[in-house]
């Protein structure tokens, strides 16, 4: 595995202004386990909060996404598994921060140097899309790598957005998700109101049934830090990185969402699987 570098990036490309798109192209070469983002962003030389001024973060692996929220999704999502909120310096975690052994921590690196891979990265950038309405015309942003040695690409984390709306109390399923890659989480945000209990069900049989207290309880126990207007469903929450939820030749996965009022769930989920091609 090798002692970890920190190395600057090479800057960020694109003005900072509302409405643009800023990219860090990063070197291929050795293996990425995370990228601190230093931000200040401005109008009229006042800051703006990071929730206001970035809309969405990409990750771009061989010019496909393989990451896609906001960057105020993205930092609850390091809150919750331990880290401090951002505040000036943004994670971009490549690992499963967190867990109980090294190893497990980095099963997701992403490496991109290996002469004999057979399925290399050849090119790995970050975008990230300042909000037009934010007022931004000025700041800084630079960037600085934590690798390790060349490895060859295995498996990635890939972490994917998708929203429901519900218009009311009750039970209500989601049932869309993609399969064919594991799942390590699934991270429920919701816009208003609480869900008070999920049941995960694949083909019909309950893996995960639990209330929001109890989800809570056991997050605490473990290595999680519970978030208001979050429930999680975490294989990983115990600290043990072996475990999570298999999906390839599945036909029906399902969430059963106990809510107690209208709301709308942006749920960030782990999957984690090889590069597509």
């Amino acid at each position: 595995m090798g002692v970890k570098l920190t190395r600057r990036a090479p800057g960020w490309d694109g003005a900072m202004i509302a409405g643009n798109t800023l990219t860090l192209r990063c070197p291929i070469g050795l293996t990425y386990h995370q990228i601190f983002t230093e931000y200040n962003f401005t109008d009229g030389g006042v800051p703006v909060a990071l929730e206001t001024a970035v809309d969405d973060i990409r990750v771009m692996a061989n010019g496909r996404p393989i990451w896609q929220l906001s960057a105020a999704l993205l930092d609850k999502k390091n809150q919750y598994e331990g880290r401090a909120a951002a505040q000036g310096i943004l994670t971009i975690d490549f690992d499963r921060y967190n867990l109980r052994t090294r190893p497990a921590e980095e099963f997701t690196q992403v490496g991109t140097g290996k002469g004999d891979d057979p399925t290399p990265l050849t090119t790995l950038t970050i975008e990230l899309d300042i909000n037009a309405a934010s007022g931004v015309d000025g700041g800084t942003i630079a960037s600085r790598l934590r690798q390790s040695e060349a490895a060859n690409l295995a498996f990635i984390k890939k972490v994917r957005r998708f929203i429901h709306q519900f218009t009311g109390a009750g039970e209500v399923e989601i049932d869309d998700y993609p399969k064919g890659d594991l799942i390590s989480a699934i991270l429920l945000f919701e816009s208003a109101n609480d869900i008070d209990n999920l049941r995960l069900e694949r083909d019909n049989f309950v893996m995960f049934d639990r209330t929001k207290e109890l989800n809570a309880r056991i997050e605490t126990d473990g290595v999680r830090t519970p978030l208001a207007n979050l429930y999680a469903y975490d294989t990983c929450e115990d600290g043990n990185g072996t475990d999570q939820l298999v999906t390839q030749g599945v036909n029906d996965l399902r969430l059963f969402i106990t809510i107690d009022g209208a709301m709308s769930i942006t749920s960030i989920i782990d999957y984690i699987g090889t590069i597509e091609r």
